[in-house]
């Protein structure tokens, strides 16, 4: 399985270690270790329907399985970068989709939502979405997710300062991210859930 950048540890992602778990053995092991789970629906490599299974069909059995395996939606912050998707869980099983993720793809300031098109997300039930990634930040390019604010961003340790500001003073629900280890950290220390 690939997937990690390549300036992290590659260690458990090699083809001779590691095992991919299907997406209800990954509730279970989350279940037990008492996580909450953020799954990301995907975008189908192959036409829809694909031998009559469609999108929303997809989206659904995705949702069933929580159901099936008695995870409380609270627990389960179903994410799509598929505005439908998201749009699906919202009128379909309100329970989850009340708390599903909206993944926005922009790639330039010019390509993030106005506030009114923020406006109608919330009017139509979308009540969380979310953007992030990055490369090492103290290399001076930052990429795409830290453009608006780049010349801020001098070390590794700036992204603190940036959670310090976003929990403390914007008042955030919680920050969804590709790389999870920083943000834990920066939650525990500060003994935010």
């Amino acid at each position: 399985m690939g997937g990690t950048a390549n300036w992290r540890t590659d260690l458990y992602s090699g083809p001779t270690s590691g095992t991919l778990l299907t997406h209800r053995e990954s509730i279970e092991l989350f279940t037990k270790l008492g996580v909450m789970m953020t799954p990301e629906l995907k975008s189908p490599a192959v036409p829809m329907p694909f031998d009559g299974f469609t999108q929303q069909a997809c989206a659904q059995k995705m949702i069933d399985e929580y159901k099936a395996a008695r995870v409380s939606p609270r627990h389960v912050f179903a994410q799509s970068f598929d505005k439908n998707d998201v749009l699906y869980w919202v009128r379909n099983e309100p329970k989850f989709g009340k708390q599903a993720v909206y993944l926005d793809d922009a790639n330039t300031p010019a390509e993030l939502p106005s506030a009114s098109e923020l406006r109608s997300y919330k009017a139509d039930g979308i009540n969380i979405w979310a953007l992030e990634r990055s490369g090492i930040l103290a290399d001076g390019g930052n990429g795409f997710y830290y453009q608006t604010y780049d010349t801020a961003i001098w070390r590794e340790g700036d992204t603190m300062r940036v959670l310090d500001v976003l929990a403390n003073e914007v008042g955030i629900l919680g920050v969804f991210s590709d790389w999870p280890a920083t943000v834990t950290y920066f939650a525990n220390c500060m003994g935010l859930k």
